[in-house]
């Protein structure tokens, strides 16, 4: 496993450009306090966002052991979203709070469904964003039996 590898690889191979550009031109401008909550698990998820200034990061609580534990981060220039919950208003996986003050652009996920289903090569961008997802959580549960947890 490389070291210098970015983070989010489901962006590797990806052009978001459509993604951003629709986020800064009918996104709403929003700040998050540290703190403030995104999407809380257990909750309907319903936004995407582009995050401008900031950075987010995603909590799953664990019941057993009464701990919270951070599963990722979105950082400035990504976006950030409980995806693809967020598209059908499904249950919230994670919490998603900003981890420093932020300042997004943010558009609902049902209205994201809609762009997405406007023609077919929308509907290629979310499959390919689905598969790019696919790929890094598969690869980063594959690295829990391939590499000790100070390797990982």
């Amino acid at each position: 496993m490389t070291t210098n590898k970015q983070f989010n690889t489901y962006k590797e191979g990806l052009d978001l450009e459509f993604l951003r550009t629709y986020c800064m031109e009918h996104g709403e401008r929003r700040t998050f306090e540290r703190g403030e909550t995104l999407e809380e698990a257990g909750e309907p998820a319903q936004w995407v966002a582009f995050v401008e200034r900031g950075c987010f990061k995603y909590m799953v609580h664990n019941d057993e052991e009464g701990k919270d534990y951070c599963t990722g981060f979105a950082f400035e220039g990504e976006f950030v979203a409980d995806f693809p919950y967020c598209l059908d208003g499904d249950v919230s996986e994670v919490s998603i709070e900003a981890d420093m003050p932020c300042e997004v652009r943010i558009i609902s996920g049902r209205e994201l469904q809609a762009l997405f289903d406007s023609d077919p090569k929308m509907m290629l961008h979310n499959v390919r964003i689905l598969k790019n997802l696919f790929k890094m959580v598969y690869g980063r549960d594959l690295d829990h039996y391939r590499y000790t947890a100070r390797s990982r």
